[in-house]
């Protein structure tokens, strides 16, 4: 475990993470607690203000079905959801997750959230310089036959990075250097059978690797924590919000100086450091 808040630069940047806040009118069930995620949010929200975040990242799944389902209400929720967000006064990027389309399309969702300055109107994947960085936003909310995943077509097990979409990852890896940030919801540290795998995950992880550049990769979806090195990148899962209590909810603070990253976990959420002058 890293030191409470150990600080290796004057100045580092520093962005609250946080995956799975799930808010719904729904029972507790699987150990999730829907009805406390605004609750456990604001907490969150509070605690990263506090220690200097310049930006939140939200990581996907915002929202989860409501028992029974209802869009308007749904659409209210997530009003609710970004007013917390915002109320830290810093930016929030905001990530597709599987269940933010599960009543909405892509386009309805993305109209309910308010993305930082730059990013294009109703895109899922795109790069944009945030806190003097530029972050890398992937999308895998497809099916295998290139469908969005969407009402009707939101089977969670199905996520895949269309390979058009692969092709832009390696063009924006290829123009720049140093440690490259890239956000997903579902994971690519892993590979089918596991449900929680992208599809073609080897295939993101070969176009990371053929570009030979050391990436910070910041998933959810999974809600368990978990730090994996493969190749030339770090894979961080972020613990899901709805999983913990008003007590201790998961998130994590990214801590960045030049071409290093520190994590500092709360909650189920580990700690981890990443260097991209580090050997493999």
């Amino acid at each position: 475990m890293l030191p409470a808040m150990t600080i290796w630069n004057e100045h580092p940047t520093r962005v609250a993470l946080v995956s799975d806040i799930h808010y719904c009118e729904a029972e507790d069930r699987i150990g999730r607690h829907y009805r406390q995620a605004p609750a456990m949010l604001d907490a969150v929200v509070r605690q990263a203000r506090d220690l200097g975040a310049r930006a939140i990242i939200e990581l996907g799944d915002l929202k989860d079905l409501n028992d029974p389902p209802d869009r308007a209400r749904s659409a209210a929720q997530v009003e609710r959801i970004e007013a917390i967000l915002h109320s830290a006064g810093v930016p929030v990027l905001h990530v597709l997750g599987n269940h933010d389309v599960d009543c909405f399309t892509k386009e309805e969702f993305l109209s309910l959230v308010r993305q930082p300055a730059g990013a294009p109107a109703g895109a899922g994947a795109f790069a944009l310089d945030l806190v003097g960085r530029r972050w890398i936003v992937l999308d895998a909310n497809f099916r295998p036959d290139g469908t969005p995943l969407t009402e009707g077509h939101e089977n969670w097990t199905d996520p895949t990075i269309p390979p058009s979409q692969i092709e832009w990852l390696a063009g924006e890896l290829s123009r720049g250097g140093g440690l490259a940030l890239i956000l997903v919801h579902q994971s690519l540290d892993a590979d089918p059978p596991d449900p929680f795998a992208v599809r073609n995950a080897a295939d993101v992880r070969r176009a990371i690797e053929a570009v030979g550049r050391p990436a910070l990769v910041l998933q959810g979806h999974r809600h368990e924590p978990a730090v994996r090195r493969i190749g030339s990148a770090l894979y961080y899962t972020v613990a899901g919000l709805v999983d913990g209590s008003t007590g201790e909810p998961s998130w994590a603070l990214l801590e960045l100086s030049g071409d290093e990253a520190r994590i500092r976990g709360f909650g189920e959420a580990p700690d981890a450091v990443f260097s991209a002058h580090a050997s493999n």
